[in-house]
């Protein structure tokens, strides 16, 4: 495996249970590593380096006791997912594993696995929001966010608006229908009721849809850094409009 597709950094830490004393040998990826033993815990502290911002990494750990090697399970802290940045840790909850520890313990850990992470996406997802409600947000988050459920949002006013306008169309024709003032009145309000939902429900549905659109250009113009989205109002319009501006 390439070198770059697998950091090998290897720690050790001479623990002399009597002074605690310790020591470290790690790779140019590794800095400011230091050992701290709290009550029955060992908690190993550093700084991730010279990795892409593009990855992710997993971290393995194990431990020689003399000739004995020790893979522990009761470990937190940073092991699976890492990105480069700084106050790493990982701690051990040494007698959960084991009954004692005696003599020079070393500790070595070794980022495994990288994961390459998408880059999320620009503002010209917005077309695909354009086209399908949120749509768009699946690239420009990179398929973090559940994108669908604008989707079922906007689709799903819309469908309830649309059976509001077909039962108000069946009112309306049942109020043409009727032959006493009482029932004209019943079948006439229900149309009307229901013709007033329907502008409701579509309104809403299509306001969620713009704003959809928008938040998929403002958010895919923050990852791509080359512009904004912002509003301002027009004296000659005499309304609010949102403009974008680009960065050359």
């Amino acid at each position: 495996m390439p070198i770059e597709m697998k950091i090998i950094t290897r720690l050790l830490i001479n623990i002399l249970l009597l002074g605690f004393a310790n020591s470290f040998l790690f790779s140019q990826n590794i800095e400011n590593v230091h050992l701290n033993v709290i009550a029955e815990k060992i908690i190993v502290n550093y700084d991730l380096i010279n990795c892409s911002p593009k990855k992710r990494y997993d971290i393995s750990v194990r431990f020689l006791n003399g000739n004995k090697v020790i893979y522990p399970k009761s470990i937190i802290g940073d092991l699976d997912t890492i990105i480069c940045g700084k106050d790493k840790s990982i701690t051990w909850d040494v007698l959960k594993d084991i009954d004692d520890l005696s003599g020079n313990m070393t500790a070595i850990v070794e980022i495994s696995k990288s994961h390459s992470i998408k880059t999320p996406g620009g503002p010209s997802n917005a077309l695909l929001s354009l086209l399908v409600p949120g749509l768009g947000v699946k690239f420009v988050t990179s398929g973090q966010k559940k994108w669908y459920v604008r989707t079922i949002v906007v689709y799903g006013l819309y469908a309830i608006g649309a059976g509001c306008k077909l039962i108000s169309n069946s009112q309306y024709d049942k109020y043409h229908q009727a032959i006493d003032q009482d029932s004209m009145d019943k079948y006439y309000n229900n149309a009307d009721l229901l013709n007033k939902s329907f502008y409701v429900f579509v309104g809403a549905g299509t306001l969620v849809w713009i704003w959809d659109i928008i938040y998929v250009a403002v958010k895919g113009s923050k990852n791509r850094k080359s512009g904004s989205f912002g509003f301002n109002y027009n004296q000659d319009l005499k309304t609010v409009c949102l403009n974008y501006s680009m960065k050359f």
